[in-house]
């Protein structure tokens, strides 16, 4: 599946569907503010990125 469309918020919300207990999000950019909701998930959460 590609996801192009408030992929943000498919992105924080997608856990509710699975029982995952982490999450890795690999991007080429990654502003402030959803690396600030990375810790209302509630299980750890990972970052690589780069441009």
């Amino acid at each position: 599946m590609l996801f192009y469309d408030n992929l943000e918020e498919i992105i924080f919300h997608r856990h509710e569907m699975f029982d995952a207990d982490e999450m890795v999000v690999l991007s080429g950019y990654l502003g402030p503010q959803p690396v600030g909701r990375l810790r209302e998930l509630p299980f750890k959460t990972s970052v690589i990125y780069g441009m």
